[in-house]
């Protein structure tokens, strides 16, 4: 995210976000709090920047570029919250895309799905509802919303659509979780 923050992609979803108006949760590198939802998506995208981020084979993505923003952002409005616990939702959203990757890759990758924006949002989702304390019905409804809004083509790559795909699914966590809630 910090190499990321100052790419043309990375400045582009910051001032489409900044235009909606402030919030509470941090911008890494920026010095700017956005609403959880914006801060993730700019971060995402600053963190899938440059493609050098990690890379899981079992989901064919880059789950980290996905997870740890929304994490960031979402744990910005917390109190009492624990190392521990972070890395548990980390932990439980790793685990979501891996289980999903395992399930439908490499097949969902050849069909022209980008795997970081659709698989990835599912893993945000399971990370932030266990960040926030979901239960099961809730995370389920969660997760279900999330189906609506992840979606990235592998035809967009080699544009600046395929860094913001990781801010998208990052978004799409947070948002899922809090209409879920």
């Amino acid at each position: 995210m910090m190499l990321g923050r100052d790419a043309p992609v990375t400045q582009a979803a910051v001032r489409a976000c900044a235009a909606w108006g402030p919030g509470a949760a941090p911008v890494p590198g920026t010095g700017l709090r956005l609403p959880a939802p914006w801060a993730a998506l700019a971060a995402g995208a600053a963190a899938h920047a440059y493609d050098l981020d990690d890379y899981t084979l079992i989901a064919n993505d880059h789950p980290s570029a996905v997870l740890v923003p929304a994490l960031l952002a979402s744990a910005s409005g917390l109190t009492n919250l624990s190392g521990a616990t972070l890395l548990e939702a980390y932990l439980i959203g790793l685990e979501v895309i891996f289980r999903v990757g395992e399930a439908v890759n490499m097949g969902h990758y050849t069909l022209g799905w980008h795997s970081t924006c659709t698989i990835g949002a599912l893993g945000a989702t399971a990370a932030v509802a266990r960040l926030r304390g979901l239960g099961t019905a809730q995370t389920e409804a969660a997760l279900a919303l999330t189906t609506s809004m992840a979606t990235g083509y592998v035809s967009q790559f080699g544009t600046m659509a395929k860094p913001l795909h990781a801010g998208l699914s990052a978004k799409a966590g947070i948002v899922a979780v809090a209409l879920a809630a």
